[in-house]
């Protein structure tokens, strides 16, 4: 599983999967697909706690950055 696929990644995934989050951990969307074959339930929990933990990554380095900004 990864994050951020970059082309050659993405067209070979076996499952596209989309997530957006508000800063206040709220889902603005979740939306996942099959490529070649069904995934589970367990592979969509993990899909989605993959997400999660990079976008909770990304919130804090954006948030620092601002910081060091003002």
């Amino acid at each position: 599983m990864l994050l951020d696929l970059c082309y050659d990644e993405d067209y070979r995934a076996e499952v596209d999967f989309n997530v957006v989050v508000t800063d206040k951990n709220e889902f603005v969307e979740i939306q996942g697909t099959a490529e070649d074959k069904p995934l589970s339930k367990e592979t969509a929990d993990s899909l989605l706690s993959l997400a999660k933990e990079g976008i909770d990554k990304l919130s804090r380095i954006q948030k620092e950055t601002l910081r060091a900004l003002s």
